[in-house]
């Protein structure tokens, strides 16, 4: 953090910002590559920039990325994503019609908290800013 004092007369140069669209393509060690679409190049974010956003993304998966002066520091999944169950509970007989909800493991390693009656292999929506169910999709 840096106290800086200002006249009224006095400008600032713009920061030289961009967002562009790049694809997920794959984790290596603890950083994960991405392309940008437009010109394929890649770029490399820590496990820091990437923060929470590795729940809810997979390989092929398209985000925004921010660049400051060429150089890539966050990024954004898409709103909502469908992922697949690979591991739930199964359901106890005559709580499906409840408001019952479970833990389940998504293909990309998050755990989510879904309604009784999603079972393992079924493929359902999540809001990536909230990390919420939606429901449930048909494939």
């Amino acid at each position: 953090m840096l106290d800086r004092t200002y006249k009224s007369g006095d400008s600032l140069d713009a920061a030289d910002i961009s967002t562009i669209e790049a694809q997920y393509l794959y984790k290596q060690g603890e950083a994960f590559v991405f392309m940008d679409n437009a010109n394929y190049e890649q770029y490399e974010l820590s496990k820091e920039q990437v923060d929470d956003a590795w729940k809810w993304i997979k390989e092929g998966t398209v985000c925004s990325m921010l660049l400051y002066n060429g150089n890539p520091i966050s990024m954004e999944p898409p709103n909502h994503m469908v992922l697949k169950v690979e591991y739930a509970e199964p359901a106890i007989r005559g709580n499906t019609a409840t408001n019952l909800t479970k833990p389940v493991k998504l293909e990309t390693g998050a755990e989510v908290i879904v309604p009784a009656f999603i079972e393992q292999g079924d493929t359902i929506k999540i809001d990536t800013r909230t990390g919420d169910y939606l429901e449930r999709v048909k494939v």
